[in-house]
């Protein structure tokens, strides 16, 4: 692996990838404080997937670490931020003053691409995956297309699908080698 600093690199790490996930962590502290009550708040499962997309953003942020950053990935990142930031306003994050209701159809549909970008994404930088890492992200995508077909057949579908969603993406992120040097130092 050899270690290269470069414009796109600096522009990413030092200002795209902040940017984004502080806008998105905002979002979801507006989502909080908006609700009139704390239970209004957490019985919104858009709040839910808010924290999902912030633990992606964060993981991704922290695989950049070491690695050779070109155009490539620039294109893919910027690709996924921009559905990223659909889906969440197809979670309500951007209506105010009261946030409303999800298009859990669009936002399903939106998402279901990324783990795809991910896997191409960790292929562009050299990351060193494997099929441990394969499977989680197949799966992600398994679970927004069975969100976008199932999404308002019962209350419970969307939550469920996000909890699941969260165990994968935990499965995946525990696995990252750069968590993994990070345990062991």
């Amino acid at each position: 692996m050899k270690k290269t600093t470069n414009l796109v690199k600096i522009l990413v790490e030092g200002l795209f990838y902040p940017a984004v996930l502080g806008t998105v962590f905002v979002l979801f502290l507006y989502r909080i404080t908006a609700n009139e009550d704390v239970s209004k708040a957490l019985s919104d499962c858009a709040l839910y997937w808010g924290v999902v997309l912030i633990l992606y953003f964060s993981a991704s942020y922290i695989m950049m670490k070491d690695r050779d950053y070109n155009g490539w990935a620039l294109l893919i990142d910027m690709l996924e931020t921009l559905l990223i930031f659909i889906a969440y306003y197809n979670l309500g994050y951007f209506d105010s003053p009261q946030p409303a209701l999800a298009n859990w159809t669009f936002f399903y549909l939106l998402m279901a691409p990324i783990p795809f970008l991910h896997q191409v994404w960790n292929k562009v930088i050299d990351y060193p995956i494997t099929s441990k890492h394969m499977v989680p992200a197949t799966l992600s995508t398994v679970v927004f297309i069975i969100g976008v077909i199932w999404n308002d057949m019962y209350w419970w579908i969307n939550y469920s699908l996000c909890f699941l969603h969260l165990v994968l993406l935990s499965t995946y992120i525990y696995k990252l080698p750069v968590l993994i040097e990070l345990k062991s130092s």
